[in-house]
């Protein structure tokens, strides 16, 4: 009887450690069933990665993410941990986590993931084999007597002398300019984009400037003093400097011409060694500094986008940007260009309803009416700038049946930004116009859900997955201002995540609407990224069109006298309907 006994209790313990080992396997066989289910084949690809060009590292291209090994993982100077389903990626102070995926017995971390959330641009080549990798420059100033540089990811600079009206260039190897950019310059510099994977800062022969210290072998962030030549002195050997950043003031050589003189070479040289003779003939670079603008043609127009090419005989002396004065409007905006008089000689488009060019000023304008409302995303490539129109999925364009989240920022024990005099909380304010907001979308025939309805505290990822598990086409997160210094700031902003051409054009119409009756200054929409690396959380984690809606400041007298009236509150929850419907082209004016 003690030995049946014992070998039963064997046997029942023998299978309950089999039960645990076989749910610890659970979560792995439900991400190899996602990597082989409703997915294309993996395929072998390559990897360009930013300034260190094609990579030996091995991935895979499943769908439209790239995959490398987990294994390989410390070629990119990465770390990875697996914990259960999951997998966090560490990249310098940076930790990400993602779902990785399994192939050939091997696991595969989505490089694509990783650098989204670490501000980086990726996209597929021309040839779908080549896994392109750069990084987005944030800001270029060449202005009040320095050079200034941010980038989001790790860029090489080098120096270039040139031939023809720019004397000077400094290069970023592995950067691309974005309609996003913060491009200015003193008028005496201009920003290009030189290739794909490199964008070029030209100085003029008139400018002062020319940087005779080392560079940074890297640099992701650089400002640096620039001192005007004192005269024709000969060149000296400057102090030793630690490649950090450190703001040491340039000073500039004597001019000489290219025809009668070696010129230096200005990268990279050895401790002690100032200079390096040109061994080849310098570059070649030609081009007025004022380009002309056109043709503009229409390279590609479906259902879902559209793409335009924007000719420029040259270089513009600072990046394109573009506006939306309405929401079916855009202009594109090109400093310092003038049009070709036949610009728009033949150009149609069935997205487009009119095209008109202007030279204003110094500025070539081309404003574009849209059929309805649609994303931008503007490029800036060899051959001229590169419009992609976004056209997004807005079903029978009716804000009637759409599901919409509505977000009441903070609550709980979380009372979000207050009042100098700690009467009015955020919480409070943000939950008013968040169930009036709710109010007048479910008189127009939406589905509403609210986060809240209540003071109680929601997780800010949970936020995001509220809307996501409804399916909601819509996440509105309502917020209201602050900062450090009272009375110093006014106005309402609308954000949207990172770079995202839907939820800018989301952003847009709604802050447009809310602009027009708040009684506050408008601030425009912005990129959470100004705030955040990696942008809010709320908007992060959320699968739909999202924004954060910034009301006011609340520690702004004013503001907060506009905020706290009733009408206030019913005209900016009027006006956030009225902007959704203006998205979805559903916008004619509310009773």
């Amino acid at each position: 009887m003690g030995l049946r006994f014992f070998n039963i209790r064997v046997r029942m313990v023998l299978t309950l450690r089999t039960m645990r080992r076989l749910l610890c396997l659970i979560p792995w066989m439900g991400l190899l069933v996602s990597a082989v289910q409703g997915q294309s084949p993996p395929s072998e690809a390559r990897i360009h990665y930013t300034h260190r060009g094609e990579l030996t590292t091995p991935a895979f291209r499943i769908g439209e993410e790239c995959y490398v090994a987990l294994a390989r993982i410390n070629e990119l100077n990465w770390s990875a941990v697996v914990a259960g389903s999951r997998v966090t990626v560490t990249a310098g102070p940076h930790k990400v986590t993602v779902a990785p995926k399994f192939h050939q017995g091997q696991t595969l971390i989505p490089l694509g993931a990783v650098l989204k959330e670490l501000g980086g641009g990726t996209g597929w080549a021309q040839d779908d084999r080549t896994f392109e990798v750069w990084s987005e420059v944030i800001e270029i100033g060449v202005e009040d007597g320095s050079i200034r540089i941010k980038t989001s990811l790790d860029v090489r600079p080098s120096w270039l002398r040139l031939e023809g009206p720019a004397g000077l260039a400094l290069d970023l190897s592995g950067a691309r300019l974005t309609s996003r950019s913060k491009i200015g310059t003193s008028g005496s510099a201009l920003v290009r984009q030189a290739t794909p994977q490199t964008v070029r800062i030209l100085f003029d022969k008139s400018s002062p400037a020319e940087p005779r210290k080392a560079l940074p072998d890297l640099l992701r962030e650089w400002e640096v003093p620039i001192v005007p030549a004192k005269g024709p002195e000969p060149a000296r050997t400057p102090p030793e400097t630690r490649s950090t950043g450190a703001k040491e003031p340039i000073q500039a050589p004597p001019p000489a011409s290219l025809a009668t003189a070696p010129e230096p070479s200005l990268g990279g040289s050895p401790a002690g060694v100032e200079w390096e003779p040109w061994d080849k003939q310098p570059p070649k670079w030609s081009g007025p500094l004022s380009p002309q603008a056109g043709p503009v043609r229409m390279t590609s127009d479906g259902p879902q986008s559209g793409s335009m090419l924007l000719k420029l005989s040259g270089p513009l002396p600072d990046a394109a940007r573009f506006t939306r004065p309405e929401p079916s409007v855009l202009e594109i905006v090109l400093p310092r260009t003038r049009w070709s008089a036949d610009a728009l000689a033949g150009f149609r488009s069935a997205s487009i309803k009119e095209a008109v060019i202007e030279n204003r000023g110094k500025e070539a304008v081309l404003r574009l009416t849209l059929v309805r409302p649609m994303g931008l995303q503007l490029a800036h490539e060899p051959d001229g700038i590169h419009l992609t129109l976004i056209k997004p999925n807005v079903g029978d364009g009716k804000l009637a049946g759409k599901v919409v989240v509505v977000d009441a920022g903070h609550g709980g024990h979380d009372t979000g930004a207050r009042s100098p005099d700690k009467k009015l909380n955020e919480k409070d304010l943000a939950l008013a116009i968040a169930n009036l907001t709710a109010k007048r979308l479910s008189e127009q025939g939406a589905t509403v859900v609210l986060t809240r309805k209540g003071d109680q505290f929601i997780a800010l990822k949970e936020r995001s997955e509220i809307a996501n598990r409804n399916g909601a086409h819509f996440f509105l997160s309502v917020h209201i201002n602050s900062n450090q210094v009272a009375n110093s700031s006014t106005g309402g902003i609308t954000f949207y995540h990172q770079q995202d051409p839907v939820g800018m054009l989301l952003a847009d119409c709604i802050q447009g609407e809310i602009a027009k009756v708040s009684g506050l200054p408008n601030l425009g929409t912005w990129s959470d990224r100004r705030i955040y690396e990696t942008g809010f959380a709320v908007l992060r984690y959320a699968k739909m069109p999202a924004v954060l809606i910034e009301m006011g400041f609340i520690n702004n007298s004013k503001d907060r006298a506009r905020m706290s009236t009733a009408d206030f509150k019913e005209k900016v929850a009027g006006a956030i309907v009225q902007g959704l419907r203006a998205y979805l082209g559903d916008g004619k004016q509310e009773d």
